[in-house]
């Protein structure tokens, strides 16, 4: 008699509630099969066998997975809806076996098909006491079930790591449709320190083997369960904003807090779905997740999920230099995504922290340089990242973790249980038995396109004010590198970093308007990328200085071409490295026969030697185009000539007019200017800009006053009237400071041209 599939569902779940079984201990022979291993046969050439058996320990139950191979030698097919599966143990109870795929059930004459199989069982259990007992359905008889034999699970082949099951959503939901149910796939797992706090966080990709859409129950729980039975409750980074439809894969991200000091290898965890009833806790799968725990290494390409799962781009760390220095050490990475599939992926929003001891140390850092919304097949983009960490680390000492923002954009809340040991029932259901297979195939998994994370607008990093350490640290703040609704995609640990003075050593010399030398295969050829100026401005009151680079590309084609993205840095001659902040905006195409300015500045420690520095500059887009020469400051204007690329300013005269009325002081500033500039070079709202500040004896900034090179209120040659401002409050004597601004991602910066003192 054939029973379909739907039936034996109802009937399972009626016999699991009802129908009292008695296990057939272990006194009973069991017949072997090919190659010794024990079977269970329907006739001489048609067995079971049991395969890559798992036992995951919990709160009071345990999770036995195993797979039943069916080898069908007779001449005709069999059918699994046919039979049925339980388990037992030593102490004469059976347990539920639950289907955990959807597949044919029908294995034609001649094949082989091996179906998985779940089930909760006590603690308490080993894999010596339990067994998988195999049994005909017979509606002749009492408990319907005609048992052909038991297969030691002890004996089988053992898997220790079960990395994919399938929940029964409507375990956890009881209005979805019965076939709800949900493939989860564990493919990685970080452990990262956030706060002061370490977090497991684990991949998944979720997949909807039912027949219809629906979103993943929030009564469906996640915990992590380590080899002591302790337990830590998890919670949903991303993945379960919307619907998940029929065949439809996505990645779902948990992560839950472990203390401190846990083995990078997240040894002995595992991943445990359960919902909560009245009667307890209710297992529903369980994945191994210390076997997917990632860490790699200098040049190892680590594969970027997106939303769908599809692996379309990869992050890789390509290089990285460490050096000591007075402030501790100073630590540098270059990240490369590259899109290594066939169609356009969106690029995700990235941030970065460097990681160091088992105490939850953690500094942030951000890349500040421009990237694409999207890659095309076979691009690439590279990010920076640079910090100042603890002195006396070494490269092995230090990881980097990178971090993506999540889809929904919203911070990951998290729900911290500790080592909570909560267990559901001991799951010695007496009687239960269930159908084996589903007479129906799956849908398989549709991999749609990829679109990873959530894409940035723009450049990353936050904004600060021009005169903070923006840039770089002194000390180790205990920051978690990683804003909220981000989750990591890559830890990379930093042995084989070079020496910073490495890169200091090896710059090449250089003289300011030479062809720098990238080599880039993203840098279109018809484009020549030059240093023009290169400054450093004295100590700030504040205890950092600056330093300023301008290039200029010029387009010698025929065509119009793509501006490169470039980043760039700063390195002393103790290997000290500092990155470079580029001008917020900048034009993205460069018309034929026209050159194009970009501007960088450096925040620098008080006291760092400037006098000769190695400037390393490579293309964004590809990590592997970097070039470092020699560059020393250049002399700073002296007397009323301003060099300003690509202009040069002549101030003829200033004279600042005052007036006072009612205890008030109104000042007005008139310039006599000459302006000069490359005609070749293209002038737009991004070029730098001239600031006026009003300063009194006391050292304060009464008044500024910024004039564009173009556009509204821009600067004129000849005569020009500027309003500064009024004021009550004034100190002689009073100064004028000239410098060139333009705005970065850190803030505005600003270069220190020339002081009038009583103007």
């Amino acid at each position: 008699m054939k029973i379909k599939l739907q039936t034996l569902q109802s009937l399972r779940r009626w016999m699991k509630a009802a129908i009292p079984v008695t296990a057939l201990g272990f006194q009973l022979a069991v017949p072997t099969a090919q190659a010794g291993q024990p079977g269970v046969f329907i006739n001489d050439s048609t067995y079971f066998t049991v395969q890559d058996v798992s036992l995951s320990g919990g709160t009071g139950e345990a999770y036995l997975q195993f797979g039943l191979k069916l080898q069908n030698g007779s001449g005709t097919a069999v059918n699994m809806n046919d039979y049925g599966v339980k388990v037992s143990d030593a102490s004469g109870h059976s347990f539920t076996a639950q289907l955990t795929g959807k597949q044919t059930a029908q294995v034609e004459s001649g094949q082989a098909a091996t179906f998985r199989f779940s089930s909760q069982v006590p603690a308490k259990d080993t894999l010596g006491q339990l067994q998988v007992v195999v049994f005909r359905w017979d509606m002749t008889r009492p408990d319907l079930m005609d048992e052909l034999g038991a297969l030691p699970v002890a004996d089988a082949g053992t898997s220790s790591a079960v990395r994919q099951t399938v929940v029964q959503a409507d375990e956890a939901d009881a209005s979805l449709p019965s076939d709800a149910a949900v493939s989860f796939q564990a493919v990685r797992t970080f452990i990262v320190h956030q706060d002061e706090q370490a977090y497991l966080y684990t991949d998944l990709l979720a997949t909807n083997t039912g027949s219809t859409g629906f979103a993943l129950p929030t009564a469906l729980k996640y915990r992590f369960v380590g080899t002591q039975s302790d337990s830590y409750s998890a919670t949903v980074v991303a993945g379960t904003d919307t619907a998940l439809l029929p065949g439809e894969t996505r990645k779902v991200t948990v992560k839950a807090p472990v203390p401190s000091g846990q083995p990078r290898a997240a040894a002995g965890y595992s991943l445990q779905f359960y919902s909560e009833t009245a009667s307890g806790v209710s297992v529903l799968g369980s994945l191994d997740v210390a076997g997917v725990t990632t860490e790699s290494v200098i040049g190892e390409a680590e594969p970027v999920f997106g939303r769908s799962g599809v692996r379309q781009l990869a992050a890789t760390t390509t290089n990285a230099t460490i050096s000591q220095q007075s402030d501790g050490t100073h630590v540098s990475a270059i990240v490369a995504v590259d899109n290594k599939g066939t169609d356009i992926a969106a690029l995700p929003a990235l941030s970065a922290a460097f990681q160091f001891g088992t105490a939850g140390a953690a500094v942030s850092a951000a890349d500040t340089s421009s990237h694409p919304l999207y890659l095309a097949p076979g691009e690439s983009s590279a990010y920076r990242f640079d910090a100042v960490l603890p002195s006396g680390l070494k490269a092995e000492d230090v990881r980097l973790a990178l971090f993506a923002a999540t889809a929904s954009g919203k911070p990951a809340s998290t729900s911290s249980s500790g080592s909570s040991g909560s267990s559901s029932s001991s799951g010695a259901t007496s009687g239960s038995a269930s159908s084996s297979s589903s007479s129906t195939a799956s849908s398989s998994a549709s991999a749609s396109q990829a679109d990873n994370g959530t894409a940035q607008a723009g450049a990353s990093g936050s904004a600060s004010s021009s005169g903070s350490a923006s840039q770089s640290s002194g000390s180790a703040s205990q920051s978690s590198g990683s804003a909220g609704g981000a989750a990591p995609i890559a830890v990379t640990v930093l042995t084989g970093a070079t020496d910073g003075s490495d890169a200091f050593a090896s710059a090449k010399a250089y003289n300011l308007g030479d062809k720098l030398p990238l080599a880039s295969s993203t840098i279109s050829s018809d484009l020549d990328v030059s240093l023009v100026e290169f400054h450093a401005n004295p100590d700030e009151s504040d205890g950092f200085r600056s330093a300023f680079a301008k290039f200029v590309v010029t387009n010698h084609g025929k065509n119009s071409v793509s501006l490169p993205s470039l980043t760039t840095g700063l390195v002393t001659d103790s290997g000290a490295s500092y990155p470079g902040s580029r001008q917020t905006s900048a034009s993205q195409q460069l018309m034929p026969g026209a050159s194009y300015t970009l501007s960088y500045s450096y925040l620098l420690p008080a006291g760092v030697n400037t006098d000769r520095m190695a400037l390393t500059v490579a293309d964004s887009r590809s990590a592997v185009s970097e070039a470092t020469v020699a560059v020393s400051p250049q002399p700073a204007d002296d007397g009323n000539v301003l060099h300003v690329y690509p202009y040069t300013v002549t101030m003829n005269n200033e004279m600042l007019q005052w007036s006072y009325s009612g205890g008030t002081f109104t000042y007005k500033l008139t310039l006599d200017l000459k302006l000069e500039r490359q005609t070749q070079v293209i002038v737009d709202g991004n070029t730098p800009s001239l600031e006026f500040d009003l300063v009194d004896g006391l050292g304060r900034t009464l008044a500024s006053q910024t004039l564009p090179f173009t556009g509204t209120n821009q600067l004129t040659g000849g005569l020009q009237t500027v309003d500064i401002g009024s004021f009550k409050d004034v100190s002689d004597p009073l100064s004028l400071r000239v410098y060139e601004t333009f705005p970065t991602p850190d803030g505005t910066a600003k270069r220190l041209l020339r002081t009038v003192n009583n103007p």
